[in-house]
Parts: C-alpha cells; sequence; structure tokens
C-alpha cells in the first residue's frame, strides 16, 4: 500500500521567489545554486529548501529530528553524484503496512546541490511512521 501525501503547500528556493505548487509539482534548478553556502534547517513550513552543498552536509540522505518525537522532522538530500536526482521524504509504516510518500515535494536537485525538507507534525501520516529517507519521483 502507497498513500500519496498531496497538499498544496509553498516551495521555497533559497535565493529565488517562492511558488506555489500543487499535486506533482518539480523544481528544477538551471546549473548549480545561487545560494549562499549553508547547514541551517529549511524554515518549517516552506518544505523544501534548494542550497549548495558543503563539507558539513553528509552526501545523499540525512534526517534529523532534533526536538524529538512528534516533532518536526528534517531530510536533507546532499547530491555528490554527477547527474540530477528528482527525490522526495518518504516514510515507512511502523508495523510495515504501508510506504508514505510526500509526491507534492518533488525536487530536482543538481550535483553539488542539497535539498532539505520540513516536515512538520501537521504532515505527518495518521499510521505512526519511521525510517524516513528520500524516493525517486517519476
Amino acid at each position: 500500500m502507497v498513500i500519496v501525501m498531496s497538499k498544496m503547500r509553498n516551495l521555497k528556493v533559497v535565493g529565488a521567489a517562492v511558488a506555489t505548487l500543487g499535486l506533482a509539482a518539480t523544481l528544477v534548478t538551471g546549473g548549480a545554486a545561487t545560494a549562499s553556502p549553508s547547514t541551517e534547517k529549511p524554515d518549517a513550513g516552506s518544505h523544501v529548501e534548494l542550497r549548495a552543498a558543503t563539507a558539513a552536509v553528509p552526501c545523499w540522505t540525512s534526517v534529523e529530528q532534533p526536538n524529538g518525537t512528534g516533532t518536526t522532522i528534517y531530510v536533507t538530500y546532499n547530491n555528490c553524484g554527477t547527474t540530477n536526482a528528482k527525490v522526495t521524504p518518504a516514510s515507512s509504516a511502523v508495523n510495515n503496512s504501508g510506504t508514505f510518500t510526500y509526491v507534492g515535494w518533488c525536487a530536482t536537485i543538481t550535483p553539488g546541490t542539497a535539498g532539505a525538507w520540513a516536515i512538520t507534525p501537521d504532515w505527518f501520516p495518521s499510521t505512526p511512521t519511521n525510517r524516513y529517507t528520500v524516493t525517486n519521483c517519476l
């Protein structure tokens, strides 16, 4: 079973305008990110920021929930590869009954760029989940 999380939300790109996007919306960046290198968390509620990757951000996927259970989860994808990656956060149900994918938050992450998502509690699935990661978007 796959449950799709798809409310209308804002997509924030560091150094550019905020665009309102809906279901299956895609952010495509042209070339390297223009943002200043940063290890700051994205704003809760903006859901995705793209920024230049730094040595402080590990390659590929990292997940943090610094304030504990029931608080905002930060998922970062640092593209250390040589091709674009179109990804979005996903999690698995604790009882293994399904996977939850945030399809409206797909972003194309160019090489040398990190995408960071802030998943606030109002976006948590109704079923307890764990194992947050990213998955490919079509």
